[in-house]
């Protein structure tokens, strides 16, 4: 098969899931190395990069001749993994209702644990969802797979925003505002202040951030 080319709002997962591939047999194929090394997770690619994506594998069924059957398809599991901060403060034992929309499957409720943090499983395709926090009247709707890699300004201002740093929008450029939110967030971390962009503040931000 050949090589993808990558859209906005594309990952492995719905890329793969859409053509019948396991996710992890794309992410992990020797073809993809550089994209790895690159991009470094697979749910956060840049729009333009060339995907090579495998024929999908043969798989044998037995079943009885002269009846009909039916077979599903299930994509390969991914998880959403959030951390929710006010202020300084983590949102720690807070109730939440989860769902994925444009899925049949029932909203999930759950609560932060002490350090703000849920978990939820998603199919690999799922491309939007909805975290609510009844109590405190706050709702997100999360658009998954539209994160730019940690390397590229536009994901660097995404997670920058994400973490305080930075209120302007994602433009890709490395403008003074941009440069300022980096400064702010060396200079809290403990990293040489330079405003740039270098590999100990992507580095960083990929902590801070998860991914």
């Amino acid at each position: 098969m050949a090589s993808h080319r990558v859209a906005q709002g594309e990952c492995v997962g719905s890329i793969a899931a859409r053509l019948g591939v396991d996710w992890r047999e794309v992410w992990d194929h020797p073809n993809n190395a550089a994209l790895r090394e690159r991009a470094r997770d697979p749910s956060a690619l840049l729009p333009g990069d060339a995907l090579f994506v495998p024929e999908p594998a043969a798989r044998w069924e037995a079943r009885a001749t002269g009846a009909s059957h039916k077979f599903k398809l299930a994509p390969a599991a991914a998880e959403v993994r959030l951390r929710f901060v006010e202020g300084d403060e983590p949102v720690a034992g807070a109730s939440y209702r989860f769902f994925v929309t444009g899925m049949e499957e029932p909203v999930r409720e759950g609560k932060t644990d002490g350090d703000g943090r849920l978990v939820e499983a998603i199919g690999s395709d799922a491309t939007e969802a909805v975290v609510e926090f009844p109590e405190r009247k706050r709702m997100y709707r999360l658009r998954l797979g539209h994160l730019d890699p940690v390397g590229e300004v536009s994901g660097a201002q995404a997670r920058l925003g994400q973490l305080g740093f930075y209120h302007g929008r994602v433009s890709g450029e490395l403008d003074d505002a941009t440069a300022l939110a980096l400064w702010g967030l060396q200079l809290r971390e403990g990293l040489p202040a330079t405003g740039e962009l270098d590999a100990a503040t992507q580095a960083k931000l990929r902590e801070l951030y998860g991914m």
